[in-house]
């Protein structure tokens, strides 16, 4: 909500709603806790009891149904399972009828990344699936992510994203979607939300009706009117979300937190209305819960924070994921309980939105099963299978950009090869190494004599660099970005690497053409897009930076593998 949604109190429009004391009955706190989601936090447990906690707090005196788990929350599998099973049974001490609802947080565009020190299979993320174009496997990686959170007790997959990759989309959200092209991406959203239905998990379209929105605010903005029809809407933009639905595919829809972000409010909140009733409602006839991410909003104005929930339950959403801080997070229900005392908040229609929650509750979960989780040994029986599928699905995702093979193929082993990689943070959360000392040990079994340099973003090439590329006798470049700074950055680091690379060969010193190799680990569009001329460089695109990701990519550079070309 930005500044011009400020109302009397200097807060913003929803400022007077403040705390509702003891007022609320306690069947209306159930229901409100029913459209409640929250981080976990520092959860602990005592003797197999969830200890004094924030958490323990709002499921025992807010009936909170919903949580998502992150890495501190799942450090080791009797440990997570036991936490789990533990929150379950504080669910139904404290009168719910059904088990709490349980994801993960989603870490660089993968479901289950949180579980990683657990253990699990890292699995290509959903645009390297895409590139692999079998909707088979996408499929197969989705069931066998559903069977491993399953394995440990999660219910729900925040997951898949309903929107394509466009020129707009953030760099750290290129991962999370299934490629650029609509009818392609939907068919892997849908395959891979199946397979997660298969293994056994509550699934969720993440992005959605994000489009739909922004045309009704702008189409009602440029005609100055909120007189509009379903007919004003791009149904092209809808039918990623379309096939979702009528696959029966997902069991939620989430919206993104840029609902809050509209400069104003009230054709923000015609448009969200629209969207929500019209669109999804009545067009294309979805009864279930629909979400907001109210998780991360207006960071510089933690008053609005605390508002953002109650906004979006007025403006139709079903549940709403609570801020993180928990200071925030409690002035929030407070405010939430305030609206409902004023009949600001339709009580009928937060009783409507519990309805529709734990009827896919009741559809999904149970707590024989929440209280009674599989064997500790079920999760290490799956993975070896996993593991197979996860790298068949990382080799089938490669692709070059050029139709000749990389020169590494043909250098002989005794080359001295510089490896040059960006200090980016590690893909899993667990994680404290260099992410891309795995591509230098796949590369050794080729190129024993390989020197792994990283560079800072902010430093870019320094005097050590330099000394090493007066020293080598091919390069290896990765380019790997989670916004467009670091894009722009790195983009200055390979004209540095290629300046120092040409001026070499220009002095000729016995080095007439230096091999050098680009590898895009991430946004597809780093390479395709590129301000510069790719030549004389061969370059290699893989999807993220997992070890899975860079061992295929080192198959095709060092010449074990042919691929095909990358689209551009």
């Amino acid at each position: 909500m930005s500044s011009s949604t400020l109302g009397p109190s200097g807060c913003c429009t929803l400022a007077s709603y403040v705390d509702a004391g003891e007022r609320v009955h306690e069947q209306l706190r159930r229901q409100v806790g029913q459209t409640l989601i929250a981080s976990a936090g520092d959860l602990a447990l005592v003797d197999g009891v969830v200890a004094s906690s924030e958490s323990r707090r709002l499921v025992e005196h807010h009936y909170l149904g919903s949580f998502v788990l992150s890495a501190s929350n799942l450090q080791e599998l009797h440990q997570a399972s036991a936490l789990i099973r533990a929150l379950h049974y504080l669910a139904r001490s404290a009168g719910q009828s059904h088990p709490l609802l349980l994801a993960v947080e989603h870490e660089r565009g993968s479901v289950n990344a949180a579980t990683y020190g657990l253990q699990t299979t890292q699995q290509p993320c959903p645009s390297a699936l895409a590139a692999g174009q079998s909707l088979y496997t996408t499929s197969s990686i989705g069931e066998a992510i559903g069977k491993e959170l399953s394995a440990i007790g999660i219910n729900w997959a925040i997951s898949p994203s309903a929107e394509t990759i466009t020129d707009l989309t953030e760099p750290l959200d290129v991962s999370t979607r299934f490629g650029n092209k609509t009818e392609i991406a939907c068919d892997h959203a849908v395959a891979f939300a199946e397979g997660l239905h298969a293994g056994g998990a509550v699934t969720c379209a993440t992005d959605a009706l994000t489009s739909a929105i922004q045309q009704v605010y702008y189409y009602s903005l440029e005609k100055d009117s909120f007189d509009i029809s379903i007919e004003d809407v791009e149904v092209t933009g809808l039918f990623h979300l379309r096939q979702l639905l009528q696959r029966q595919a997902v069991d939620f829809v989430m919206l993104s937190s840029s609902i809050h972000n509209f400069d104003h409010i009230d054709r923000a909140s015609f448009a969200i209305r629209f969207v929500i009733d019209t669109v999804l409602r009545r067009h294309l006839n979805f009864h279930g819960p629909v979400i907001a991410d109210c998780s991360m909003v207006s960071l510089e104005n933690k008053t609005c924070r605390v508002h953002a929930p109650l906004y979006a339950l007025l403006l139709g959403c079903d549940m709403v994921r609570l801020p993180n801080d928990s200071t925030t997070r409690q002035a929030g229900i407070n405010a939430i309980y305030a609206a409902l005392t004023d009949n600001k908040l339709s009580s009928a229609a937060i009783a409507a939105s519990a309805i529709r929650v734990s009827t896919l509750k009741q559809r999904c979960l149970s707590f024989s099963q929440a209280l009674h989780p599989p064997s500790p040994t079920l999760l290490p029986s799956l993975l070896p299978a996993h593991a197979s599928l996860a790298k068949a699905a990382y080799r089938a995702s490669i692709k070059s950009l050029q139709q000749t093979s990389s020169p590494l193929g043909t250098l002989p082993s005794s080359s001295v090869l510089l490896l040059l990689t960006p200090s980016v943070h590690p893909l899993s959360p667990t994680s404290h190494s260099d992410p891309f000392e795995p591509l230098g040990r796949f590369l050794t079994r080729s190129h024993p004599r390989i020197r792994h340099v990283p560079y800072t973003l902010s430093k870019g090439l320094t005097s050590t660099h330099l000394a090493f590329l007066q020293r080598v006798d091919a390069v290896v470049l990765v380019f790997a970005n989670t916004s467009s700074v670091l894009a722009e950055a790195q983009e200055e680091v390979w004209d540095n690497v290629e300046n120092v690379l040409r001026t070499m060969e220009n002095q000729g010193d016995g080095k007439t053409s230096i091999p050098r190799v680009v590898v895009g680990a991430g946004d597809v569009r780093d390479l395709k897009n590129s301000r510069r001329d790719i030549a004389p460089w061969w370059g290699v695109h893989c999807w993220d930076y997992s070890p899975g990701a860079l061992e295929a990519a080192a198959e095709v550079m060092v010449g074990e593998r042919e691929v095909d070309m990358l689209e551009r």
